[in-house]
């Protein structure tokens, strides 16, 4: 396995754990949730806002969906041009990555039963705060909200980095930073509406990342030992 591989893989269990420490009681998540809720009229003040729900929410959902496409045209065209560098295993890094990160976050918001802070009864829900172990251990929790499927819509360029970076590094750093700001921007508009605490957006990313190492794991030695093959023959 690559270094870089392992690197990785260290890098996102001492992630995990400074997560895990950092967030466990919630205390950092409601301060900055609070931020957001006024607590005069007790609503998310970003919730009711059509401009927001409009551009930030379900557009920029079609916006990176369409992006998407994009660069799997953009990668497809130019393999099929010849491309010295860019093979269909890179391209399947970023498609595999773009469809695997919403589709195991919300798989794991339909299971770790985490209620999102409109629900509870501190932002003028009916539910009591618990903490992520308390949800996961308690059989009736029944809530939607962990990790932040909003957020994974702009973390999804992270595959896309790794498939371009040795094409393109200059355009794989810009998919890694823009995933970075469309996921946190997407991430905040979420925290903003109280759909979601900001330890969600940051697991998000987290599971990005995960899935984007994994698909990089299976493909990329694979990549360098067939051109390894072709310089030696």
């Amino acid at each position: 396995m690559p270094k870089t591989i392992l690197r990785g893989i260290f890098a996102l269990g001492v992630a995990a754990l400074v997560l895990l420490l950092v967030f466990h009681d919630g205390v950092i998540d409601r301060a900055i949730s609070d931020a957001f809720y006024d607590h005069t009229i007790r609503q998310f003040v970003a919730k009711e806002n059509a401009l927001i729900d409009l551009v930030l929410y379900r557009g920029a959902k079609v916006a990176m969906t369409i992006f998407a496409f994009a660069l799997a045209g953009l990668a497809i065209w130019q393999i099929r041009a010849g491309h010295p560098v860019l093979r269909l295993r890179h391209l399947a890094i970023g498609v595999l990555g773009s469809i695997l990160i919403p589709l195991v976050i919300a798989t794991l918001k339909n299971k770790t039963g985490v209620e999102c802070p409109w629900s509870l009864t501190q932002y003028g829900g009916a539910m009591p705060y618990m903490t992520l172990w308390e949800s996961l251990s308690s059989p009736d929790s029944a809530g939607r909200c962990f990790p932040a499927g909003h957020a994974g819509g702009g973390f999804i360029l992270f595959p896309w980095a790794v498939c371009y970076f040795r094409a393109n590094t200059r355009l794989a750093l810009l998919l890694a930073y823009g995933g970075v700001f469309f996921g946190g921007l997407m991430g905040l508009t979420r925290i903003a509406q109280g759909a979601h605490f900001f330890s969600h957006t940051l697991w998000a990313a987290w599971v990005a990342l995960c899935i984007t190492l994994i698909l990089s794991a299976i493909f990329l030695p694979k990549i360098h030992a067939t051109q390894a093959e072709q310089t030696h023959a």
